[in-house]
């Protein structure tokens, strides 16, 4: 009874763990002066039209500037980072095009790891109540599962252990047995 109890604890931690955080976007500009408020503007204005770059740098500074593993705290100087996060809305707006955005060879990894890192974020957020009717819970699994389409294969033990659980979605063996069989080969995931 106790090694079910470890591996449900085991399961949960990696259910809650981000499959890939993209902390690497928010150190690539990391510099040890703080922006000032027109040079943020300046970053915004060429994020609007068009860099991929920007757009993903202002939708990281979201999506993980507060977290407390991968966020702006965890960086040398973090003040870019900071600087952008203030940025809610842009940083939200560019969060959800990039999530909607299709994929192709050169954007397909940024896009599968925002998708895969913004499931978990609302996940974390609503921990414990998975009522698979809630908005929220749907858009859970939606943002997994093309993850999982676009080649984010360790989503498949979260989305396995979410329909074995009932977690945002009904509990049902046969739906988590489809996840497993959709494990892409050599898909080498951390182990929790």
């Amino acid at each position: 009874m106790k090694r079910h109890k470890l591996v449900a604890i085991l399961l949960l931690i990696c259910l809650a763990l981000p499959a890939s955080a993209s902390s690497w976007l928010l150190e690539s500009a990391d510099a040890p002066d703080a922006p000032t408020e027109d040079e943020v503007d300046a970053l915004e204005v060429r994020a609007r039209a068009g860099d991929w770059e920007l757009k993903k740098a202002f939708a990281a500074a979201y999506l993980y500037g507060n977290d407390v593993l991968y966020g702006c705290t965890e960086l040398k100087y973090g003040h870019r980072c900071r600087a952008m996060a203030k940025r809610t809305p842009t940083g939200k707006e560019f969060l959800r095009e990039i999530l909607e955005t299709p994929p192709n060879d050169k954007n397909r990894s940024a896009i599968r790891t925002f998708q895969s890192d913004y499931a978990y974020s609302l996940l974390r957020a609503i921990r414990p109540h998975y009522d698979t009717n809630r908005e929220v819970c749907r858009e859970i699994v939606r943002y997994r599962e093309l993850a999982l389409k676009n080649g984010e294969g360790c989503v498949v033990r979260s989305l396995d252990y979410m329909a074995s659980s009932g977690i945002c979605m009904e509990k049902s063996e046969e739906r988590a047995k489809a996840y497993r069989a959709m494990t892409p080969p050599n898909t080498a995931c951390p182990t929790p």
